[in-house]
């Protein structure tokens, strides 16, 4: 998968993170924080090439989710990480507060997302958006030769295109609020924290990162179940 962007922690210290799933599930969830990442971003106000860019997102995106059941993925994997810090409520280093606020926000995306309807289900009530979608499969097939009410939506206002966008993105808030809480608990599994206080076992490591100085000229790679890093001398 692409790297996530170079992260400044000074003029001297720019480093490229590279992450790297260990399953299939955790490979599916990166690409799905990914798609979010870039569509939320193309959907700030902007040009409406911006936002074209945007819609590109969000059909990938709803494309991911009919595809497959990541909704049923999150849930089950949110449901695993409850239990496991459920079994953390005894232990003297763990701060009270601290975790049942953690579980209070699992239950609580949890049962948004279970009781949500499939966010694809926007694409079908829409028929222009399934139209668009259509066309956008097609090189150049958005031009206004090809789809004049497409390039009628382009020449609206910023403020219109963003209300828009914002409309057909709001199905997908609630799955992206739980993404970003299940990874975030996987990515501090194992970790010290000082919330936690101790090393929190929500889950085996999933994820392998990877920082590497961005003037060393190195990139990583991954085969075969294994991170690399080439150096050439």
């Amino acid at each position: 998968m692409p790297a996530p962007p170079a992260r400044t922690t000074g003029v001297s210290r720019r480093v490229t993170l590279y992450e790297y799933p260990f399953n299939e599930r955790i490979r599916a969830f990166l690409r799905l924080e990914s798609l979010f990442d870039r569509l939320f971003y193309f959907a700030q106000p902007g040009d409406s090439r911006m936002h074209q860019q945007a819609m590109g997102a969000l059909f990938e995106l709803i494309e991911a989710t009919e595809r497959t059941d990541l909704k049923g993925g999150l849930l089950q994997d949110i449901e695993r990480q409850r239990q496991a810090l459920m079994n953390l409520r005894e232990h003297p280093d763990v701060e009270p507060e601290v975790l049942d606020d953690t579980l209070a926000a699992l239950e609580r995306v949890a049962g948004q997302l279970f009781r949500q309807p499939r966010a694809s289900q926007l694409l079908r009530e829409n028929e222009w958006l399934a139209s668009l979608r259509g066309r956008m499969a097609v090189l150049g097939g958005t031009t206004h030769v090809d789809m004049p009410s497409y390039h009628a939506w382009q020449s609206k206002d910023e403020a219109a295109r963003c209300d828009d966008l914002q409309q057909w993105i709001a199905p997908f808030s609630v799955m992206r609020e739980a993404l970003d809480l299940l990874l975030d608990l996987l990515r501090r599994g194992g970790k010290s924290s000082a919330k936690w206080r101790m090393r929190v076992p929500t889950a085996r490591c999933c994820t392998a990162r990877l920082a590497i100085s961005c003037a060393s000229g190195w990139t990583a790679a991954m085969a075969r179940s294994r991170i690399s890093v080439p150096i050439n001398t």
